[in-house]
């Protein structure tokens, strides 16, 4: 007794579950990427958009879960993104040697951005006894290409960004970071 119904072909079959006949299954892709927003709610003194969507960087990551990367990774990366576009946004002049970005938000995006990173650690989402800070010295690759006064700069904005966490850290979990990062610094 048949049911009528044909039986599917092998490369209907091989097309419907992936493999391709030698018993290989390609790999899935990855999900994309969401762009996720700010973890915490945070009060603007810059107006432009462009200066909000950089300072984002800082503020997004927390929620950016990634199953293969760690906080520290997360953390680290958001400090070089964060740096380097910052650079890129407060250099940028328009044809009549102006600076594209208002002075104001010029002059205040750093200030905002020490104050977004004392935020968060303040909510714990940085927590430096948890090691969130230990993948901190990869941001300051960011810039190894780079002309030297654009590295200068960039490396300085990490660094200025590492120290407000630190400041919103108790003394000894900045102890343990700092002895983390000279062990780090000795074995590289």
């Amino acid at each position: 007794s048949s049911s009528g119904a044909a039986a599917p072909s092998p490369t209907a079959a091989a097309q419907h579950t992936g493999a391709t006949g030698s018993g290989f299954t390609p790999p899935a892709r990855p999900a994309p990427r969401q762009q996720h927003g700010p973890a915490i709610a945070f009060q603007w003194s810059v107006k432009t958009a462009e200066a909000r969507e950089i300072i984002e960087i800082l503020l997004r990551w927390p929620n950016d879960v990634q199953p293969d990367q760690t906080i520290a990774k997360r953390l680290g990366q958001a400090l070089q993104e964060y740096a380097v576009q910052a650079h890129r946004a407060l250099t940028k002049r328009r044809p009549d040697g102006k600076f594209y970005m208002p002075e104001d938000d010029r002059l205040g995006m750093s200030a905002e951005a020490r104050r977004a990173m004392i935020e968060l650690t303040q909510q714990n989402l940085i927590h430096v006894a948890r090691g969130d800070l230990d993948c901190a010295l990869e941001a300051f690759n960011a810039s190894r290409r780079m002309p030297a006064e654009s590295q200068e700069w960039v490396t300085r904005c990490t660094r200025v960004l590492i120290r407000a966490v630190l400041g919103a850290t108790p003394p000894e979990e900045q102890e343990r970071w700092r002895h983390t990062v000279r062990l780090r610094v000795e074995d590289e």
